[in-house]
């Protein structure tokens, strides 16, 4: 069991590496959070701008950062997941109901990224978000992202501001990339 463990922990320290050597690390906070619900289930909308740079570029690595709390009672882990969303909405305007096909908000359910959190104490929450991002950049539509529990019925949390991020930023997105110049 420990010769696994270390292979883990080797490989892991190899991929950080990596990515440290081969991108730049470029950080975008992430102000614009709706929260949606119907009756007990809440979801977290997020909305946040890429740098046109981007474009040309091969994703490495990318995740999006939070801290989230499992609300009250809940004695269980909490599969928190993300998914791209298919439909735009706008800040300000966004319901349960709208603009949505689908009460809740349209997502692609083949987009998930999850992370599980446990205990009643506030967590730091990575996302690998690499796939959803490297599709925008690719040039499909950036919706952002939806954040929900895996399992509704009961299991919410809730997304709290962090003393390590600025005020009033909920979220912070942390990308590794390779730009085009060292691609080739």
């Amino acid at each position: 069991m420990k010769k696994v463990e270390l292979s883990i922990l080797s490989v892991l320290v190899a991929v950080a590496f990596t990515l440290q050597a081969r991108g730049a690390n470029l950080e975008v906070e992430v102000a614009d959070m709706a929260t949606i619900s119907s009756g007990d289930t809440t979801r977290f909308l997020l909305q946040f701008d890429l740098p046109v740079d981007l474009e040309a570029c091969t994703i490495d690595y990318a995740r999006l950062l939070f801290t989230a709390q499992a609300d009250s009672g809940w004695e269980e882990p909490l599969d928190i997941a993300g998914y791209r969303v298919a439909t735009g909405w706008e800040m300000g305007s966004v319901s349960w109901d709208y603009p949505w096909i689908n009460p809740g908000g349209d997502y692609n359910d083949s987009t998930l990224t999850l992370f599980t959190i446990s205990g009643q104490e506030s967590q730091w929450v990575s996302l690998d978000i690499t796939e959803i991002l490297s599709t925008w950049v690719k040039g499909r539509p950036n919706n952002g992202l939806i954040i929900k529990s895996l399992i509704e019925k009961g299991g919410n949390f809730t997304i709290l501001e962090d003393p390590e991020l600025p005020p009033g930023v909920k979220a912070k997105l942390e990308i590794y990339y390779t730009a085009q110049e060292v691609m080739k």
